[in-house]
């Protein structure tokens, strides 16, 4: 329950800002840029988290997370280069 208030302004923003950019681009592109997004998201609160409990070791952790975020990019990069646009 504590953590409601900061949850809501992320949905009433999210949803009609998500809503919006849909009708703008292709759903594909939506869908891979979303995935990207959340997968960012899990590594770094995955990372945080290992980290606090001290589990692993600071640069671990954000070194893993640095590998997301290339795999990510590079993953999107091929995406949008071999796409064709009709």
């Amino acid at each position: 329950m504590a953590i409601i208030p900061y949850i809501i302004p992320s949905v009433l923003l999210g949803i009609p800002l998500g809503s919006y950019l849909i009708r703008l681009m292709d759903h594909e592109t939506f869908r891979r840029i979303c995935m990207a997004f959340d997968a960012l998201i899990v590594t770094f609160g995955l990372s945080r988290v290992l980290t606090e409990l001290d589990l692993t070791t600071t640069f671990t952790t954000y070194s893993i997370f640095a590998i997301v975020m290339m795999l990510n990019a590079y993953l999107l990069f091929r995406f949008f280069r071999d796409r064709t646009v009709p």
